[in-house]
């Protein structure tokens, strides 16, 4: 395709400000070419408007995550290609009813973050904890932390060891916060503690050491400013990006995620939501 390719956005929140938009714009594959949104200007109120009355190549679902699900299946019935924002369903039984499910791509974009090279190999055991305020974030509108923060951890596991989750063990939930540990067939271990309220914070300990990461400290945030570099978050979306333009030119790298690590995503959150949830201390 020598031209770039349209996308069709479904949701014009703070993940499109703040990532998808400044990512775009790095790229010369992709234009914005139709929005949709009911809460803020867009060129359509909503997705079916925007399928119906849209010239687009594919659909990037950027909506809030109880919507995804539905969105997706928009798309996907209309035979486009889909990037849509985690968690890509919030159920096994959202993710089971997609139709043309192979033109889905989930963006887990953590995959392309520098500190975390995928299939790390066996003998390792993962603990990761992640830490955000959806408020200075900008977010309007709040997600259980189960459905913001949990698919990060939920994802980074399976591309992390290699494995797919066996089971989700030892799990505690208090408002804002959840934990427990993922246990591969293998018998490794991914702990993990995520949760709503502080200053953004992210670490990730293999076998108990802490793992590199070349992107933090004042030096790297010096250098990228002085050579007017996008953000970690922004670069990873924009080499995420990369990979779907690849991909949609019948070239899918390894990196992108498909229908089953919706799947997985989807396994995980459910498992969790089912234990009860306790009063913060």
């Amino acid at each position: 395709m020598n031209r770039p390719i349209r996308l069709g956005v479904f949701g014009l929140g703070q993940v499109y400000r703040q990532l998808y938009a400044p990512a775009v714009a790095i790229r010369r594959d992709f234009c914005v070419a139709a929005t949709a949104d009911p809460a803020v200007p867009a060129d359509f109120f909503q997705p079916e408007a925007l399928l119906a009355g849209a010239e687009v190549d594919a659909i990037l679902v950027l909506s809030p995550p109880p919507l995804h699900a539905r969105h997706v299946a928009l798309a996907l019935d209309r035979g486009l290609p889909v990037l849509v924002e985690k968690p890509p369903a919030l159920t096994v039984a959202e993710a089971e009813d997609w139709p043309n499910p192979v033109l889905l791509t989930c963006a887990f974009s953590r995959r392309y973050w520098k500190q975390y090279p995928g299939g790390l190999g066996r003998g390792h055991n993962l603990d990761y904890r992640l830490q955000t305020s959806p408020e200075a974030w900008g977010a309007k509108t709040v997600e259980t932390v189960e459905r913001d923060l949990l698919p990060h951890a939920a994802d980074l596991a399976g591309w992390l060891s290699g494995e797919e989750i066996a089971t989700v063990e030892g799990v505690t939930r208090t408002a804002g916060r959840a934990s427990g540990t993922f246990v591969f067939e293998s018998g490794r271990r991914f702990t993990w503690d995520v949760s709503h309220g502080g200053a953004y914070a992210e670490t990730l300990a293999i076998d108990g050491r802490p793992a590199p990461n070349p992107a933090r400290g004042l030096l790297a945030g010096a250098l990228r400013r002085l050579r007017r570099e996008p953000t970690p978050a922004v670069a990873a979306v924009a080499s995420l990006l990369g990979d779907w333009a690849e991909s949609l030119a019948g070239r899918p790298l390894p990196a992108l995620a498909g229908v089953e690590s919706a799947r997985s995503c989807a396994r995980v959150i459910e498992a969790v939501e089912r234990v009860p949830s306790s009063a913060s201390k």
